[in-house]
């Protein structure tokens, strides 16, 4: 990722943390992380997994994943390498 791109990707998140703060959603606030690259996505979202829902049976993680159809397409295709079966 380019360091304009990465400028970027920051400033959206930002500005969807504003969102929440002026939304006043402090109960049901999304943390937002920017990533260089989908790999690094992966590794983050199964040590989440890990670590925080461990413990509770059936606790399913949201992951909002945006961007370009090629980029959404391989998240989806390391999540699960059968998806096009």
């Amino acid at each position: 990722m380019s360091a304009s791109q990465r400028e970027r990707c920051e400033a959206h998140a930002k500005t969807w943390s504003s969102l929440q703060e002026k939304l006043n959603v402090s109960s049901k606030r999304t943390p937002t992380y920017v990533f260089d690259c989908i790999e690094d996505v992966i590794l983050h979202t199964e040590d989440i997994a890990k670590t925080e829902y461990q413990s509770q049976d059936g606790k399913n993680i949201n992951v909002l994943v945006t961007g370009s159809l090629h980029l959404v397409g391989t998240f989806l295709s390391l999540l699960d390498p059968n998806i096009c079966d």
